[in-house]
């Protein structure tokens, strides 16, 4: 019988993380991967602040690219703000997930790829293992703790109930394209118009050596979806940036949104990252946060284990943890999403032309670390110039 410590279904970043850190305090640990080749599918923009490498110790030679510039386009307005340092990095998001299960490895996690995660084992109302199909077959590992890792799909934490399909998602296609034509090759550039980019928002992200990610991601309903394709296209040539560049490769994912769920936790079980709808949905940011609700798993379930108290009270401990790592920011940030990406170009504009005027520290600020108070100095000219827009 196969028996483990933990076993962390899914090798993204927040389950790569969690793998990582557990088998560093001398745990034995199951890293299963759905895809043969870890890293793949390389689906993430993976824009990031300089925070994120410090805090989790993670080389440069996993980035693509740094950044110290950053562009809001509008139909016919733009705001941009030059830091005149580096902010952040692009990651390269293959090099993250294949850099964080090889740390686990090398701590002494055990990794399967091209595991199939089919249904979790219930014991005496405990999560203690799960199951996999190989070939048809159902093959069993047991554990005393079982960590969803599995990404947007969260197929454990929906079969368990603490999360569920939702009617709408924010949807993201994204070509990684060559030969682009950048205007900057160290700025993040963020465009907002609904030509192409209804109930959300289209960037170009630098990757190096005229290198670029190039997407569009839009709040929709999943049964009467527009195809996102019809849209990136429209956006690639539009600009001339893009226009004659060559696509490298083509991925989408779906986010879900972070409010819907209170609860990460059963009996023997967390859920983290993706499958949690742990990202935040005014910049679709998810990798950073996902590499903190792996930390937090870890650290939850090594006390809970030092205590031997792996019920759901011994869990909650990751709840708490969460919670105040988002705070209000998360609730407030849906809000202002959902606000801001309604508008009309009219609006669009409106709101570039004005939020140009802010200090580029207050909207790196807002932006990255939600701090919305920052807002409150602007509010004689938000209510002066743009009303009929926003309220």
């Amino acid at each position: 019988m196969e028996e483990y410590d933990v076993i962390v279904a899914g090798a993204g970043p927040a389950g790569g993380n969690c793998a990582k850190e557990l088998a560093g305090m001398d745990y034995d640990v199951l890293l299963l991967e759905r895809s043969k080749i870890i890293g793949e599918p390389n689906f993430s923009t993976g824009g990031t602040v300089k925070e994120t490498m410090k805090i989790f110790n993670l080389p440069k030679k996993i980035t693509d690219s740094s950044w110290s510039s950053i562009l809001i386009q509008g139909p016919t307005e733009k705001a941009e703000f030059d830091y005149n340092k580096t902010m952040g990095y692009v990651l390269n998001y293959k090099l993250l997930k294949q850099f964080l299960a090889h740390k686990a490895k090398v701590n002494g996690a055990e990794v399967i790829t091209g595991a199939i995660v089919d249904d979790v084992i219930i014991k005496n109302g405990y999560v203690n293992g799960i199951i996999l199909n190989e070939k048809n077959e159902r093959k069993k590992f047991f554990s005393k703790v079982v960590v969803d890792a599995t990404g947007t799909g969260g197929v454990l934490s929906r079969r368990l109930g603490l999360t569920s399909l939702q009617k709408k998602l924010t949807i993201g296609i994204e070509y990684h394209m060559n030969k682009v034509h950048l205007e900057r090759a160290d700025r993040l550039n963020f465009y907002l118009n609904r030509n192409y980019a209804p109930n959300g928002y289209a960037w170009i992200f630098p990757s190096g050596k005229g290198r670029a990610k190039v997407g569009v991601g839009i709040l929709q309903s999943i049964k009467n979806g527009r195809p996102l394709i019809e849209f990136l296209k429209r956006f690639v040539a539009s600009h001339k940036q893009t226009a004659s560049a060559k696509i490298i490769d083509l991925h989408g994912g779906a986010l879900n949104d972070d409010t819907n769920v209170k609860n990460y936790v059963k009996d023997g079980f967390i859920s983290v990252g993706d499958a949690a709808f742990q990202i935040n949905h005014l910049g679709g940011e998810g990798i950073r946060h996902a590499l903190y609700s792996g930390l937090f798993a870890a650290q939850t379930i090594d006390l809970a284990l030092t205590k031997n108290d792996i019920g759901r009270k011994g869990l909650e401990l990751y709840n708490l943890r969460w919670k105040n790592y988002i705070g209000r920011k998360w609730a407030m940030a849906s809000i202002l999403s959902k606000r801001v990406y309604s508008l009309n170009n009219n609006g669009f504009d409106a709101g570039i032309k004005l939020v140009s005027k802010f200090d580029p520290q207050d909207v790196f600020e807002i932006l990255f670390n939600y701090q919305f108070g920052l807002i409150r100095k602007y509010l004689p000219q938000i209510f002066k110039t743009f009303p009929k827009y926003l309220f």
